[in-house]
């Protein structure tokens, strides 16, 4: 290749890098490469060009084989930067043209040097309106310059803006992607556990379920039997309050007995004296007074007896019965401690479900 088709905005040394293209000639290399007005030239044969001088340039340009790597155009700001010398390139022409037209009038005034008074006046008065135009044209230059070479460093700022905004650009767009690809294993990741957690959570409600009618029936069972046990307890107890009812009425009947009894020996006792003669009746009649205080006495000891086992049957019952009862109260505690704790446990679980499925939408969303 000849030549590579490529006009460039300013050549090395570089007063601050880029190189920018600043156009590309139709039907040349370049423009079959796909480079494009504003592409930035980083390296000629493996060189960057920031460093390079005007014959190190040149020389690695004419090379061939030629390795050139670019960066890709910022088309916008660098066609106002072409606008920028374009009207550059204008005022330099008429600064020239305007300095031809000094020369010129100055020509003319040199020749005319002859005239009368007042076309000497007046060839002084246009040459006068002329340096005034002159000078409002140069002042308006200055101006222009002044304009021009504030655009060319807001240009740079822009460029490094867009430099900044195209790196930034390209390590979000990195960022994303791999973002993308981690959301998409999470949502893999997600789905698995849920499907995971939804078997789960049916073979534990199956195995509770089996657990808990289980426990229901042995507990029916256990409360049936002691429900009958309670029953025949209480039909004890009705038979032992009986019997204590007659043992009772026995004792009652005794002790009145035994208040007779002692009264009639005070009475003997009190007619001793007088009835000194009946003192043998009175001594078989003692005699068998003390047998039958000593039956009584064997009677009372068998009452005794009998209602000291009846009290302890009675406090036997009372502690089955009240053992019973707290059993069955902590059954039923057990039951319903578990019930809720089941409860609970499904609760908990769907609420951790719905917070991983809402972090997972928020996720996605994000």
């Amino acid at each position: 290749v000849e030549s590579l088709g490529i006009v460039f905005v300013t050549l090395p040394p570089l007063p601050p890098p880029p190189l920018v293209v600043k156009q590309v000639h139709e039907g040349t290399w370049a423009a079959t490469a796909g480079i494009q007005p504003g592409c930035e030239v980083v390296e000629l044969g493996g060189s960057m060009v920031g460093t390079m001088t005007r014959e190190q340039f040149r020389a690695a340009i004419n090379q061939r084989l030629l390795r050139i790597r670019f960066l890709p155009p910022n088309a916008k700001v660098w066609q106002q930067v072409a606008q920028f010398q374009k009207q550059v390139v204008r005022l330099s022409f008429q600064k020239v043209l305007l300095q031809k037209a000094l020369r010129d009038e100055h020509e003319n005034v040199k020749k005319e040097l002859g005239i009368d008074g007042d076309a000497e006046a007046k060839q002084k008065e246009r040459a006068s309106l002329a340096r005034e135009d002159i000078a409002i044209q140069r002042k308006q230059l200055e101006r222009r310059k002044q304009e021009i070479a504030k655009q060319e460093a807001e240009l740079e700022t822009k460029n490094e803006q867009v430099a900044a905004f195209d790196q930034e650009t390209q390590a979000r767009r990195t960022a994303l992607k791999a973002d993308s690809l981690h959301l998409a294993s999470q949502k893999a990741e997600l789905e698995r556990a849920r499907h995971d957690f939804d078997a789960m959570r049916k073979v534990k409600q199956e195995a509770l379920e089996k657990e808990r009618q289980a426990a229901a029936a042995a507990e029916r069972a256990e409360l049936e039997a002691k429900r009958e046990e309670v029953l025949v307890a209480q039909t004890d107890r009705e038979d032992l309050e009986a019997e204590w009812q007659r043992l009772r009425d026995e004792r009652e009947e005794l002790t009145a007995k035994q208040t007779q009894l002692e009264s009639a020996v005070q009475k003997a006792q009190s007619e001793w004296a007088i009835l000194d003669e009946e003192r043998s009746a009175l001594a078989r009649s003692r005699e068998e007074l003390e047998d039958d205080v000593l039956h009584l006495s064997q009677a009372k000891a068998e009452l005794q007896e009998h209602r000291s086992r009846d009290v302890a049957r009675h406090e036997e019952v009372e502690k089955e019965a009240l053992a019973f009862k707290e059993s069955s109260d902590r059954t039923k505690a057990e039951l319903q401690a578990e019930r809720l704790q089941m409860q609970a446990q499904n609760q908990k679980d769907k609420e951790d479900f719905k917070a991983q499925c809402k972090q997972a939408l928020q996720q996605l969303e994000s």
